[in-house]
């Protein structure tokens, strides 16, 4: 959960995962994507606010059909 939000707010699933996961990161590898992408800064904004429009009841069918 986020700061500030409740248990129920859709922004929850944008750092969700439907198994337990380790990433593994090769900073060159994250360093050329970074670089590659435009206005990186602005993806966790946009996950939220795509989280939010679709709602809370889209985004438990989403990782339950998984």
């Amino acid at each position: 959960m986020f700061v500030g939000s409740n248990e129920n707010d859709p922004s929850n699933y944008t750092n969700r995962s439907p198994y337990p996961m380790l990433h593994f990161l090769r900073e060159d590898s994250v360093t050329k994507a970074i670089a590659g992408y435009p206005d990186i800064e602005n993806v966790p904004k946009r996950n939220i606010a795509f989280t939010k429009e679709k709602g809370l009841a889209y985004m438990q069918q989403l990782l339950k059909s998984i």
